[in-house]
């Protein structure tokens, strides 16, 4: 009666073994893959770090300053600060900035420039308070 089990037995050892064979051959893949990211992850950390170096150096305070005087920059003060409605419309000052080509009956060319309709008064402001009543 065992010698019918024998064949069927056989089969089922011979599945578990190539089953096992393959797990093995998948957990090492899955090792060299977790490998892989891991390296790229210390990769990334390391990128990270340089470009957070050169952020540091960049933002130095003494090296702004210096490139702030360099180009001629001032802090901002009170009489700078302006209300928006003051500074007019942005699309007649783009305008005004780009001289147009014109040509006279004469066949003269020249360039025309358009001065923006908005008058410009900027009076130096004075001391004010802000919504929570503190002066600047």
């Amino acid at each position: 009666m065992i010698q019918h089990y024998v064949p069927i037995l056989t089969i089922l050892i011979v599945m578990a073994a190539t089953s096992l064979f393959n797990l093995k051959y998948a957990v090492v893949a899955a090792e060299g893959e977790i490998s892989r990211i891991e390296q790229e992850i210390e990769a990334e950390r390391w990128r990270l770090r340089t470009l957070e170096a050169d952020w540091a150096h960049l933002a130095r305070v003494d090296r702004l300053a210096a490139q702030a005087r360099a180009l001629g920059m001032a802090p901002a003060t009170l009489d700078r600060v302006v209300e928006a409605a003051q500074i007019g419309d942005y699309r007649l000052l783009q305008l005004a900035r780009q001289p147009r080509p014109a040509e006279l009956p004469e066949g003269v060319q020249l360039e025309f420039r358009v001065k923006p309709v908005t008058a410009f008064a900027l009076p130096s402001l004075n001391a004010r308070t802000d919504h929570l009543g503190q002066g600047w």
